[in-house]
């Protein structure tokens, strides 16, 4: 079998990056080629390089080898065209670790969104710093610098506090210590939408709900042996098979069984993800204040906790119609039919929440929402990073 040799590694200006056929055949395209042929010259060109055995080559040679095959294939003036292009032209590169990369707007924007601002003006402000930079002469750049330009124009653009967010996550993403955030509340209430949203935006892939824990373990575990996980949690007590003493709630009762046994589930997650140190969401209404201890993990992860709530009735009963339109499996009126239990729970959880001084945002207006969550998430970590940096230090 023939092993795969590694793109060569393109030298220039002191940085290092592999070979790209994307970059090289949009610069192509650039210079009169069509898509297809400038691909195509891409390939051809990486395939001489590699075929002479080389693993490394600088800027200029790459640009004379190109320029060469152009003159073979397409004639003086793609070719000429494409040389003035690059003597021109001057690739942004940013400083890493062990070799460098190049500028690119589309990261800048993903990052600059974690401080709450939308995506235009996040594009905007990558767009400024890119120009600034340029206009700078610069052609290696430290990622600080480009951080600190960054916050520069959110502050002036956006305010002071979007910049200082913005800050704040991007030494929250440095840090190698992982976040869990946890978001609980009422069936209905938002909290897989704001989880999806707050991982778009934070750059946090591996977001799971509690429900999705619950369907797992009622595959392991039949319904004589944990009959709640086997029911919803607005009719778990319909899986109580006890009479309840005089004054229980039998639709808390069946509720807090059920949490209680999904909670062994959502600890095992986050031991895991620690352990793994990535970053993780979870939501879901088993998220219960009080039911699941998040004390063990203050030593090795930063918890962000919120619960979601609509006040709203009417609001709330219409968030059930909207989902039966996007998902035809979760029909609105079983939801409906079963109102009251839902608003018992989330009145509940609720007051747990206040109890233990757990933020409760509402979920209304959904931008005011994902704003204020991730405002609450950014200062908590903030706080338990440098408990955590402190102890370290310490030790």
């Amino acid at each position: 079998m023939t092993r795969k040799l590694p793109p060569p590694v393109i030298l220039t200006d002191g940085a290092s990056f592999p070979f790209s056929r994307g970059l090289l055949s949009k610069s192509l395209a650039d210079s009169g080629l069509t898509t297809e042929e400038a691909y195509d010259l891409a390939c051809a060109v990486q395939k001489d390089i590699m075929e002479r055995g080389a693993t490394r080559c600088t800027k200029k040679e790459l640009v004379a080898e190109v320029a060469s095959k152009l003159r073979q294939e397409y004639g003086d003036g793609p070719a000429e065209k494409y040389l003035r292009a690059r003597r021109s032209f001057r690739q942004l590169m940013v400083k890493g670790i062990e070799t460098s990369f190049p500028f690119s707007k589309g990261l800048l924007t993903l990052s600059i969104q974690a401080s709450g601002a939308d995506t235009e003006t996040a594009f905007r402000i990558a767009r400024l710093v890119e120009r600034d930079l340029k206009k700078s002469r610069m052609s290696l750049v430290a990622r600080d610098e480009i951080r600190n330009r960054a916050s520069k124009f959110l502050e002036s653009i956006a305010g002071g506090e979007y910049a200082r967010r913005y800050l704040m996550w991007r030494r929250i993403k440095a840090s190698s210590t992982p976040i869990v955030i946890l978001i609980g509340g009422g069936t209905g209430t938002g909290k897989s939408t704001i989880a999806a949203e707050l991982g778009r935006f934070l750059g946090i892939n591996r977001v799971i709900s509690t429900d999705s824990i619950r369907h797992i373990m009622k595959m392991l575990f039949s319904g004589q042996f944990v009959p709640s996980i086997h029911e919803s949690s607005y009719t778990a007590h319909k899986a109580l098979s006890v009479p309840l003493p005089a004054g229980v709630d039998p639709v808390i009762f069946g509720f807090q069984q059920q949490a209680t046994q999904i909670c062994v589930g959502v600890t095992a997650m986050i031991e895991r993800t620690i352990r793994e140190g990535v970053s993780m969401i979870i939501d879901g209404v088993h998220l219960v204040p009080g039911f699941l201890s998040t004390e063990c993990f203050r030593h090795s992860a930063m918890i962000g906790w919120i619960m979601t709530t609509v006040s709203d009735k009417a609001s709330h009963k219409a968030r059930f119609l909207i989902r039966e339109e996007h998902a035809r499996s979760r029909l609105a009126q079983r939801y409906l039919d079963n109102f009251d239990s839902i608003l018992k729970i989330q009145d509940y959880v609720l007051a747990l929440a206040q109890e233990r001084s757990i933020p409760i945002v509402s979920n209304r207006h959904f931008d005011e929402a994902v704003s204020q969550a991730i405002s609450i998430i950014s200062e908590g970590a903030i706080r338990q990073l440098n408990d955590i940096e402190r102890t370290a230090s310490c030790a």
